[in-house]
């Protein structure tokens, strides 16, 4: 039984584009992506805040 999209208590999507910045070779970043694709669901705890505080926007629970 799936949850409805729209209840409060159902899980975020988000789709997500991924973009090489900087100077990254082209074999590493496909590595990242590579790593990222299986994955479909992200906790809120497995997600860093940034460590400055005018950055920080996210409160993991």
């Amino acid at each position: 039984m799936s949850l409805d999209s729209l209840l409060p208590i159902a899980p975020a999507r988000v789709r997500a584009l991924i973009l090489p910045v900087g100077q990254i070779r082209s074999d590493r970043f496909s590595s990242f992506v590579e790593r990222l694709r299986p994955e479909h669901v992200v906790s809120l705890r497995d997600v860093t805040p940034d460590g400055r505080p005018h950055r920080s926007k996210c409160h993991s629970l």
